[in-house]
């Protein structure tokens, strides 16, 4: 795979490179957030500030929601309510600025872009899009795509504008795990020092000291009582229907399994308002996660990077159950998915999860 012997540290001539397309196609462009995190955020905000300093103006969309902890407290601190729209409202025409992902069809957008309208891709995903040859495509391995976005900015040697040195250190920080991931590079923690440099300590301690609503309590509750074990994956699913903010709750809770012994996969699913989502994690060396995710929730509604990754599709209007059928409907998407999870593996054995008898009082 090219990207993995790319150097991460960008060249005079990668930058010239993006003020040679920015030049071309022109000063008007939508920066695209693939997926609303803190790494995402970052990384759109990096490419607005890229984009200003080559001469074009931007505006920036999202696709997700800020239902997530960390997602409202960037949302409230930078008013982000401010500078980013709904991926909805972005233009069906002009150049598109695509934010930490690399997959040109992604389910996550509400709707589908012309592949060449895509301008600049900066992801640290490994991904290889066929683009035209008027498109920046910056992708190398590392912990976030905030570092490869803050060494571009660096690169063009501009001055960076406080709040994204902000959003870059919790970026880095986030998608790293606190720097404690394997895939986190020497780039990843010295971008990370560098954007501490005018970064607020409060700012780190508010992102990943939050506190979380009771409300996510009975989630979790409900959802422990679900687990079941195929192979050596744990499958955990909301029994009742969530908001569709409430989705950023399964990420939490994946994150929580897989840290308990017995598995080395968690996939962790509910149905979000019109949607079905997926947070997936797994230690394993061997399993493709990305071809994983994509065998139970179908092609192209999801990916995977060191270990972490997720799924998002819309359900037909004719399925979105409604609060009478959604018991019935649960239990049925259950039964589908521990099947596509046994296809996805190739025939396992499946075993419950061992249960813990309560002694009568």
């Amino acid at each position: 795979m090219p990207n993995t012997v790319k150097p991460i540290k960008p060249t005079p001539q990668d930058v010239e490179r993006l003020k040679k397309v920015v030049e071309k196609r022109g000063k008007d462009w939508s920066s695209l957030v693939a997926q609303v995190d803190p790494d995402g955020i970052a990384n759109g905000f990096q490419i607005a500030a890229m984009l200003e300093a080559a001469g074009a103006a931007s505006q920036l969309y999202f696709a997700g929601g800020f239902g997530h902890p960390q997602n409202r407290i960037l949302y409230n601190r930078f008013e982000l309510m401010k500078h980013m729209k709904p991926a909805a409202e972005m233009p069906d025409a002009g150049n598109v600025a695509l934010a930490d992902s690399s997959r040109l069809d992604d389910s996550r957008f509400e709707k589908p872009i012309a592949r060449e309208r895509f301008g600049v891709i900066i992801d640290h995903h490994l991904e290889q899009p066929a683009v035209n040859g008027d498109c920046f495509s910056y992708i190398r391995s590392c912990g976030a795509a905030a570092t490869l976005g803050w060494l571009l900015l660096k690169e063009m040697k501009i001055e960076i504008p406080r709040h994204v040195a902000e959003l870059t250190a919790v970026g880095i920080f986030s998608d790293t795990d606190r720097l404690t991931s394997p895939a986190t590079t020497p780039e990843d923690r010295q971008a990370f020092v560098e954007a501490m440099e005018m970064a607020s300590q409060e700012l780190i301690d508010e992102c990943f000291n939050y506190t979380l609503p009771e409300r996510y309590l009975e989630i979790e509750r409900s959802m422990l009582e679900t687990i079941d074990v195929i192979e050596h994956v744990r499958v955990a699913y909301a029994p009742e229907l969530l908001r569709e903010d409430e989705g950023d709750y399964l990420s939490i809770v994946a994150d929580r399994l897989r840290r308990v012994d017995g598995a080395h996969t968690i996939v962790v699913w509910g149905v979000c308002g019109d949607w079905v989502r997926a947070s997936v994690r797994s230690r394993s060396k061997e399993l493709d996660l990305t071809s994983f995710i994509e065998g139970i929730f179908g092609k192209k509604n999801g990916g995977a990077k060191h270990g972490s990754g997720g799924a998002r599709y819309r359900l037909p209007a004719q399925l979105v159950p409604t609060a009478a059928s959604a018991a019935k409907f649960v239990s049925s998407l259950d039964e589908i998915t521990k099947e596509h999870i046994k296809n996805a593996l190739g025939a396992p054995e499946r075993k419950r999860a061992p249960r813990t008898e309560k002694t009568p009082t």
